[in-house]
């Protein structure tokens, strides 16, 4: 940042003055010149510039310290981590990782051990985002920076943290439900059935916001009735609760899941071994919504197995979060309100910083999310056809 320094000196300025005197002598006046000194302020301005680019604080390398919600078991996951871990590596940092294994208590122990080690940054993915509040003031009053990953804390936690980044889940959840209305109306001529939702875990924001986007939608409707399931994002519990409910409620009109990455694979399953995995086209199809667009959504919504999903750009989440922390560790400053990324060659486009009134700290930086229906799966660019194997929405028939 610069500054102005004025700086203020008094110099001593010898002034000549004409002073008529009357001479002694034959009663002339003359003119005698008499010398003094007269102070006289001078101000020179001076432009001061100041560095606000942190120093590492063990004086030779920055560390930057990356708390997970759990150990990365799934591709997209351990996707993200590497893209994080390429992005600090490549600009010089050492990398250190921690993962809160699904525990709000584990992972409060890993920032514990990030602020003991005296860390430059540290990067939270959250178990839990009201109880990690706790944790980031522990690591304000180290002074130790705390960015969040794919998601927000609750601004009435008053927690200090830095910047945030996400995808707008309740955005993606209102696509779906959207989705859910128009396919319902089609089927009965007025929007009402029955739903079955397979929730996230949700202690955690991102579940939170996928039920809150779905329910702001569906909840106009009265005739619509929703039955609600945590499958706590785990593929085999979405199977199991798939199979017991259309077992005991074959009627069900349709299934919101709030991850199909995680749950399509186990309803589509069960669906199968139940002979009700049909086409949209075909009396009895179970309407399918959700989010995240992998390969294998991508693969049913282009053959009309599933009606819907909305691309999260999976594949790039891990570098459009380092954008932020990236930013601070070279000027000291974050991203300001409407910064952001443009990349025209990517499927959503566009990042940008925005005001959320509902996170702590304020700024969060939003990928743009983008629904995905049949037209749309064979699009090269998404996630699931970009990064992920056959079959997906590139695979050119149904087996």
């Amino acid at each position: 940042m610069n500054t102005a320094r004025s700086i203020r000196f008094v110099s001593l300025v010898l002034l000549l003055i004409a002073v008529p005197l009357l001479a002694s002598c034959g009663g002339q006046v003359q003119q005698v010149v008499v010398t003094q000194e007269v102070p006289v302020e001078v101000v020179v301005t001076k432009e001061v510039v100041v560095d606000l680019a942190p120093k590492p604080r063990n004086g030779t390398q920055f560390v930057v310290a990356m708390s997970m919600r759990n150990d990365p078991s799934q591709e997209t996951e351990k996707l993200y981590l590497d893209q994080i871990r390429k992005a600090f590596e490549g600009f010089g940092a050492k990398y250190i990782e921690c993962s809160g294994k699904s525990s709000a208590v584990t992972q409060a122990n890993c920032i514990d051990n990030f602020i003991a080690q005296d860390v430059d940054l540290i990067a939270i993915w959250p178990v839990d985002n009201i109880a990690i509040a706790s944790s980031i003031d522990k690591a304000d009053a180290a002074k130790i920076p705390v960015f969040t990953f794919i998601a927000t804390v609750p601004a009435d936690t008053k927690a200090k943290v830095t910047f945030s980044m996400n995808v707008d889940n309740a955005a993606a959840a209102r696509n779906a439900g959207n989705a859910l209305v128009k396919a319902l109306t089609e089927k009965y001529g007025s929007p009402r059935g029955t739903v079955l939702e397979i929730t996230g875990l949700m202690t955690e924001g991102n579940a939170k916001l996928r039920r809150q986007g779905f329910h702001e939608v569906v909840e106009k409707y009265p005739d619509i009735k929703i039955t609600e399931k945590p499958g706590d994002w785990d593929t085999s519990k979405a199977a199991t609760i798939t199979t017991d409910w259309f077992t005991a409620h074959p009627d069900t009109d349709a299934v919101y899941v709030h991850s199909d990455c995680n749950y399509l694979p186990g309803v589509e399953s069960s669906l199968k071994a139940l002979g009700m995995w049909k086409k949209m086209s075909e009396e009895g199809h179970v309407i399918g919504v959700g989010q995240d667009g992998c390969n294998l959504t991508l693969y049913d919504v282009k053959f009309g197995y599933w009606d819907m999903s909305s691309d999260f750009a999976i594949g790039d989440l891990g570098r459009v979060f380092t954008y932020a922390p990236l930013q601070y560790l070279k000027t000291g400053k974050i991203p300001a309100l409407g910064d952001g990324i443009v990349d025209t060659s990517t499927y959503w486009k566009f990042a940008v910083v925005a005001n959320d009134p509902d996170a702590a700290g304020g700024l969060v930086m939003y990928i743009n999310i983008v629904p995905v229906t049949a037209f749309e799966a064979n699009d090269p660019r998404l996630f699931g056809n970009q990064f992920q194997p056959e079959p997906n929405g590139l695979t050119v028939s149904y087996k």
